[in-house]
C-alpha cells in the first residue's frame, strides 16, 4: 500500500502523523482538526475519507468505486448538522442519534466516518455524549471534529482525541497558488495572505469582491485605533458589517490575523511566512503592550466564533469593542 497525500499542501506534521497511522494500521478513531474558514480543514476530511475507503494500492486511488463515492457523497460518510433548521448548534439529540448508528456496520466501505462540522457548535451535553463514543468508540468509525477553535471543546473531550492545527503556506508556494486567481496581481495577493495569516483558502475569499478592500480598512482602522487608545474609533470599526454575518466573519478574520502579525512582531519572533509586514502592524506594535495585544487576539477569535455560532452579530461586535477597550485602557 502507497500514500498520495499530495492533495493538502504543506501540513507537514498532520500528514506526516496521518500517513504513519495508516501505515501502521494504528488509526486513531477521534481527530481534532483546528483551523480558520479556509486553512484546509475540509481538503483533509475529504483526503482521510478517500483514504480510508480506497480499494486501490495507491491511496486514494481516484478510480475505485468508493473514492469517486466518498468524493461524490459516500453513504458511509456522516456530516453532523443541527437536526431542526431553527436552532444553530448540535446538541445532545443529534449526538444520541449518531452514537445509535455508529454502532451499525458500514454499508459499502470498509469503515465510516463522522464530520463534525464546526465542532464549537456542539453543546456541553453533546459534546459528553459523544465523549462515551471517543473512549469506546466502534472498532471501524471514525470521528473527525473540525473546530476553529479546539478550546472551545471539553477538556475531556480533547483528552481522548489527536489534535492538529491547520499550518498556513510558506508565502512563496501561497502566492504561487494563489497566482491562478483572475485578476489579482502581486499588490493584492500579498495583501490578501497577510489578512489570511498565509491560509491560501482565506485568501481567495478576501480575493473575492469588495471583501479584500474592506478586511484591509478594517483591520488598518482596528489597529489604528489600539495604538492611539481611541475607544470611540474602535465603536466605529465594524458599523459597517453589524447587519451581514458573513462580512462580519471576514472583518474579523482579516482583524484576528492583523493582530497575530502585530504580536510576531511585538515578541520579535521570526517569520518563516515571510508575508510582508504593514505600517498598522509595527505602529501597534510600538504602542500596544505585549499582555493586551494577547488578549485583544483572544477577544477577537471569540468574537469570531461567536459570530460563526449564530450568536446574535451586533451583540457579539458591541461586546467585542467594550472589551478590547477595557483591556487597551489598562495596556500591560
Amino acid at each position: 500500500m502507497r500514500l498520495d497525500l499530495t492533495e493538502l499542501k504543506g501540513n507537514n506534521t498532520l500528514l506526516s502523523a496521518f500517513s504513519a497511522a495508516v501505515t501502521s494500521g494504528r488509526v486513531p478513531h477521534t481527530w481534532i482538526i483546528e483551523g480558520p474558514d479556509g486553512s484546509g480543514k475540509h481538503t483533509f476530511a475529504s483526503l482521510f475519507c478517500r483514504v480510508m475507503m480506497c480499494d486501490g494500492e495507491l491511496r486514494p486511488c481516484g478510480e475505485c468505486g468508493n473514492c469517486k463515492r466518498a468524493a461524490a457523497g459516500h453513504i458511509d460518510v456522516h456530516y453532523i448538522v443541527p437536526l431542526k433548521s431553527d436552532r444553530k448548534t448540535v446538541g445532545v439529540d443529534e449526538i444520541r442519534a449518531l452514537r445509535e448508528e455508529a454502532y451499525i456496520n458500514p454499508t459499502s466501505a470498509r469503515c465510516k466516518v463522522y464530520i463534525v462540522e464546526d465542532a464549537e457548535t456542539v453543546t456541553p451535553a453533546g459534546q459528553n455524549a459523544l465523549l462515551k463514543l471517543a473512549e469506546e468508540p466502534p472498532e471501524n468509525v471514525y470521528f473527525l471534529l473540525l473546530t476553529r477553535n479546539r478550546h472551545a471543546l471539553l477538556p475531556t473531550l480533547i483528552s481522548r482525541a489527536v489534535c492538529y492545527s491547520m499550518e498556513p503556506l510558506s508565502y512563496a508556494d501561497a502566492k504561487a497558488a494563489l497566482g491562478r486567481v483572475r485578476g489579482a496581481d502581486d499588490e493584492k495577493i500579498e495583501t490578501a495572505l497577510r489578512l489570511s495569516g498565509g491560509f491560501v483558502g482565506t485568501a481567495k475569499e478576501f480575493l473575492k469582491g469588495e471583501t479584500l478592500a474592506s478586511g484591509i480598512s478594517a483591520a488598518e482602522k482596528f489597529l489604528e485605533a489600539l495604538a492611539a487608545n481611541d475607544e470611540y474609533a474602535l465603536m466605529t470599526c465594524f458599523s459597517s458589517v453589524s447587519d451581514s454575518r458573513e462580512k462580519a466573519r471576514s472583518v474579523l478574520t482579516a482583524i484576528a490575523a492583523a493582530v497575530a502579525e502585530t504580536i510576531r512582531v511585538k515578541s520579535g519572533m521570526p517569520d518563516a511566512s515571510k508575508l510582508p509586514i504593514g505600517d498598522a502592524e509595527r505602529k501597534a506594535a510600538s504602542a500596544v503592550g505585549f499582555g493586551t495585544l494577547a488578549g485583544v487576539y483572544e477577544r477577537v477569535t471569540s468574537a469570531e466564533n461567536d459570530v460563526a455560532a449564530y450568536v446574535n452579530v451586533n451583540a457579539a461586535l458591541t461586546e467585542l469593542t467594550i472589551n478590547v477597550a477595557a483591556a487597551r485602557r489598562e495596556n500591560k
